[in-house]
């Protein structure tokens, strides 16, 4: 069953790799996540000047984006028959492609003190850190070719992000291990939300049951 949209929690940011083979830009995963912190179990269907808000981006670029983030499977776009604007035009409607592997994004990265860059720079880098620090596996350079972005572009928005209070430096010690340097989210961003607030939606089974 698919995750359901959970309002006043998170937004589902699948795990997206290889943004060149793909075509995509690492911007287009902000609007990405703007797009679908729209989603409701009636469905999506913001409008590009009210997905370009949230994003903080033109909405020339929301256009450009979204036809990428298409191309790439990772949305569907069709007219949508259930609503229509003020003009009555035609207003599209999203739907995701189903993912299992997927981080939960807090609604406060959309008022981040972040440009845009650095805040699509930090939801990329999102799924290669646990809850605080960055897996032991990566590094900047591994990021990078994972995403398919140059070192360049990953390390100066790393920086970026450590100027702005964002991301820090720590020393981890491993037991029986030479000290090393690793990365860590700072507490400006809320990354934890609370389960318990969380309510799914009751699935009536259709199977049904046969006494003999």
């Amino acid at each position: 069953m698919a995750i359901p949209y959970i309002d006043g929690q998170f937004v589902c940011l699948p795990h997206i790799k290889k943004l060149n083979e793909k075509q995509l830009k690492y911007t287009d995963i902000l609007v990405y996540v703007a797009l679908r912190s729209f989603d409701k179990l009636d469905g999506c269907f913001p409008m590009y000047e009210t997905i370009a808000e949230r994003a903080r981006c033109s909405r020339s670029y929301v256009f450009k984006a979204i036809k990428r983030l298409k191309q790439a499977k990772l949305i569907t776009v069709r007219p949508s028959a259930k609503r229509t604007e003020q003009c009555k035009s035609p207003v599209n409607e999203y739907e995701f492609e189903e993912s299992y592997l997927f981080e939960r994004i807090h609604y406060s990265i959309f008022d981040a003190e972040l440009s845009l860059y650095d805040k699509a720079m930090i939801l990329n880098l999102r799924q290669f850190f646990g809850r605080e620090y960055l897996n032991p596996l990566y590094t900047l350079k591994d990021i990078a070719t994972e995403l398919g972005l140059t070192y360049k572009i990953v390390n100066q928005r790393v920086n970026s992000l450590i100027a702005c209070g964002y991301i820090e430096r720590a020393i981890a010690t491993p037991k029986n291990r030479k000290p090393q340097k690793k990365y860590k989210f700072t507490e400006k961003m809320d990354w934890i939300w609370n389960y318990s607030k969380i309510e799914l939606p009751i699935v009536k089974s259709k199977v049904k049951l046969i006494v003999g």
